[in-house]
């Protein structure tokens, strides 16, 4: 059985991230993930489409390279702010009463629901519909029913209202135009909040009433689920970048030098930072000045009043959900900003609500890298997963020219490319090999030539025994294979 990969793309507001999963046979393993720096973006939509470009370009690379494949699509996610909610009914009036309701006709009932939502003409309207999410359905003698419960009942009339989420159109045409910049295929776009709530929520939270806080740079938004069903969605364009930009104000100190210092000393509450709230930092100024002190509990104080003002906003919504009083299970915080200290104590403080941080579950899928199980990648591991469960094809395959070096082989280089500084003033021919590597050549081809999964294990061993002999990091790696290839 051939192996197929599926790739995951999370364009968030200041990072991009991306994820590979190999299915070999039964097995699916998660192969690849890192999250690259972003600009360009704006409360989770591009804004600079040629930046953004630039930078998705070198995070496909980077994967490509450590992998050894070619990526040629993948699934994306859709902009997180500003989508409205609206309400639409399907119904089916002349059903054989004597047969069973089936998934495929609460399918293509969702779809009516969906695709027959009143927006303007293509060439006139701004809106376009993001997803639709099933609330009840009904027959001629059974009202209020779930999905797993109508599935297999009999009745003429099928009934169902939906929740119908609309965004910007223009927001998604500005993916499939950096998509298609980056010579890669939007296999699927998906909504994001159901899917990111699969990654990190359990089935006992969804169905007794829980609300998912989805704190990410440039927005935060708000899911509520009750009986396993979203009920409400909303988001606000402050995020992370907001807190940031606090303290940058507040300290007259740099942006990235706030970021630093919110990263590293952080927290909310400042009345419980114990020892740390006596704790002054000196700030060295660049441009001549005198040095200053910055004390961590007046850093703290900045940061709690644009988290108090983010909460209350996510509280409100969860009011207007009409389900505040049914959420057993609390709320689940995740996202990059889920993890700043003392935001959980402060959220139940506000609120009264028990509350946990959710990170990326994988449920079966072998986790072969680090980094995917923190806050910050439930997204697109939500997204891994809606694919996998959606029989979403490959979107990559095994690089042609991609081939293996190890200490008994030797990678022959094209003879088109550019001479370097020594072979310029000697006035050898680049990718000219000697008779010895010619030799060893041979040899190496008469082998077999391993499957894309024996080779993807040897690269896995590869860069453990790389982290092992120290190190560091991922980038550390790629820097440490471009040395020996320029060698």
């Amino acid at each position: 059985m051939d192996d197929k990969y599926i790739v995951a793309i999370d364009l968030g507001t200041f990072k991009i991230s991306l994820a590979v999963a190999l299915q070999d046979g039964t097995d699916t393993r998660l192969i690849y993930y890192k999250e690259t720096p972003a600009s360009g973006m704006k409360s989770s939509r591009i804004l600079t489409e040629l930046r953004v470009v630039g930078q998705l370009k070198q995070a496909i690379r980077d994967a490509e390279d450590i992998l050894g494949i070619k990526i040629t699509g993948a699934v994306v996610g859709m902009p997180r702010f500003y989508i409205k909610t609206e309400e639409n009914e399907a119904r089916i009036d002349d059903r054989d009463s004597d047969s069973y309701i089936t998934a495929a006709e609460i399918n293509e009932l969702k779809s009516f629901a969906q695709d027959s939502y009143p927006i303007a003409p293509e060439n006139q309207s701004t809106d376009a519909v993001y997803g639709a999410i099933a609330q009840s359905f009904s027959t001629d003698e059974e009202f209020q029913l779930v999905e797993d419960d109508i599935v297999g009942m009999s009745g003429r009339v099928l009934e169902g209202n939906f929740k119908i989420f609309i965004g910007a159109k223009a927001a998604l045409k500005r993916i499939d135009k950096v998509m298609r910049s980056v010579e890669l295929v939007p296999v699927k776009k998906y909504f994001q909040p159901q899917f990111t709530a699969s990654a990190v929520l359990y089935s006992s939270e969804i169905d007794n009433g829980v609300a998912l806080i989805d704190f990410g740079g440039g927005c935060t938004s708000v899911s509520v689920f009750y009986k396993s069903i979203l009920r409400h969605y909303a988001s606000i364009p402050f995020g992370g970048m907001s807190v940031t930009k606090d303290i940058q104000t507040e300290s007259n100190i740099s942006l990235g030098l706030a970021e630093s210092l919110k990263l590293a000393y952080g927290a909310c509450i400042p009345d419980k930072l114990q020892n740390m709230s006596e704790k002054q930092l000196l700030i060295k100024s660049g441009n001549g000045d005198m040095d200053r002190r910055l004390a961590v509990k007046y850093l703290s104080e900045i940061i709690s009043a644009r988290e108090e003002e983010i909460i209350r906003a996510m509280l409100y919504e969860i009011g207007a959900s009409g389900f505040a009083d049914k959420l057993q299970s609390g709320v689940v915080i995740t996202g990059g900003g889920a993890l700043m200290t003392n935001l959980g104590n402060f959220i139940s403080e506000l609120s009264g609500y028990k509350v946990r941080i959710g990170r990326p579950r994988l449920n079966g899928i072998i986790n072969a890298c680090t980094g995917a199980t923190t806050p910050a990648a439930s997204a697109v591991i939500g997204m891994i997963k809606a694919a996998i469960n959606d029989g979403v094809g490959s979107c990559a395959c095994i690089a042609e020219d991609f081939v293996e070096k190890t200490d008994e082989e030797v990678v022959e280089e094209s003879v088109t490319q550019s001479p370097t500084e020594s072979e310029h003033k000697t006035g050898t021919i680049p990718g000219l090999i000697t008779e010895d590597e010619i030799t060893r050549k041979e040899d190496s081809d008469k082998k077999k030539k391993p499957s894309g999964s024996s080779k993807l294990a040897r690269w896995t061993r590869k860069i453990t025994n790389k982290f092992n002999a120290g190190c560091d990091s991922m980038l550390d790696f790629l820097e440490d294979e471009k040395e020996n290839k320029e060698e």
